[in-house]
């Protein structure tokens, strides 16, 4: 019976998980396109699917890649002394003070408490391994951030 102590929270997090609600979707269109009478290809609802995935990703990289680009501007570090695990919703309050997390995390942790619900969201669904803030992330971000200013450096050399 402990087991099923806090059910009705694990099913509440569970229906706003990504995941989740991909299935949902998939079983909503097949049911769309069995009724409808196979109109849509297979192929057709898988790229309205993938592009949905993107918008979301970039919806949920824009609050990071901008952190990042603060940081970068003000010559802050992104790492601290502890940058292990997901950035818990629970110790936001108290990661923005305690200055182990890293600037990066702490900023994040700030965005959060000041009603960044886009990212909260993004923090509440996505899976540990999936918040796209560990280092290696970070350091694809920032390399990604470094192939663009290159570009436009030779842009601007090109047009002289």
């Amino acid at each position: 019976m402990l087991k099923f102590k806090n059910a009705k929270n694990d099913f509440n997090k569970h229906s706003k998980t990504e995941y989740h609600l991909l299935s949902v979707q998939r079983a909503n269109d097949f049911l769309i396109n069995f009724e409808s009478g196979f109109e849509k290809t297979v192929d057709v609802l898988f790229d309205k699917h993938l592009q949905q995935s993107i918008e979301s990703n970039k919806k949920r990289l824009i609050p990071i890649v901008k952190t990042i680009l603060f940081c970068a501007r003000n010559n802050l570090p992104l790492r601290g002394h502890r940058e292990a695990g997901s950035l818990s919703l629970e110790s936001v309050r108290s990661s923005c003070t305690v200055g182990e997390q890293g600037i990066l995390r702490a900023l994040l942790a700030f965005r959060v408490d000041s009603g960044d619900t886009e990212l909260q969201r993004h923090f509440e669904t996505s899976p540990k391994n999936c918040t796209m803030i560990s280092p290696k992330v970070q350091n694809e971000i920032i390399d990604v951030i470094g192939d663009v200013i290159v570009g436009k450096i030779v842009e601007r050399v090109k047009q002289f």
